[in-house]
């Protein structure tokens, strides 16, 4: 719906170190979306995405940002699917590599999915899957520009 705000809050499951993770998503009057995604942790707020606007048809892609690595030649990649039960990240470069393993979701919509040689890869095709094994996903999530580059 034009003008419509949607809320997307993912907090840590029980057990796991406490984060929370925001984006807020505005649909504007022809269409396009204006996004904007923060990551909370221990007292810290992250701007992962700062006011950025994307194409209509890039409404219902998936979010990845990479985040600290885990320790050497291990990156890890915050990756944002709604809906999801399983994701993997594919290096877009020619030989597809590096690739990750296929992470379950365990029902949340972001996932924390670490990728070994990551920092090799460059972009990211994202390929996620439902509960019955449908693909919701399978593609490079579009880039948008920053809302107040003109």
């Amino acid at each position: 719906m034009p003008g419509g705000l949607l809320l997307f809050e993912e907090t840590a499951p029980a057990g796991a170190r406490p984060a929370r993770l925001v984006s807020v998503r505005t649909t504007t009057p022809n269409g396009a979306v204006l996004r904007t995604t923060t990551y909370r942790d221990e007292g810290q707020l992250v701007p992962l995405e700062p006011a950025v606007l994307f194409p209509a048809r890039a409404r219902e892609e998936p979010f990845v940002a990479q985040v600290a690595d885990l320790r050497p030649n291990v990156a890890r990649f915050l990756v944002v699917t709604p809906g999801a039960d399983r994701v993997q990240l594919i290096s877009t470069s020619p030989d597809g590599y590096p690739v990750s393993k296929v992470y379950r979701t365990a029902g949340r919509a972001v996932t924390v999915v670490p990728v070994v040689n990551g920092n090799r890869g460059g972009g990211y095709r994202v390929i996620a899957h439902d509960r019955r094994g449908r693909v919701l996903y399978d593609g490079v999530p579009g880039s948008g520009r920053y809302l107040f580059d003109g």
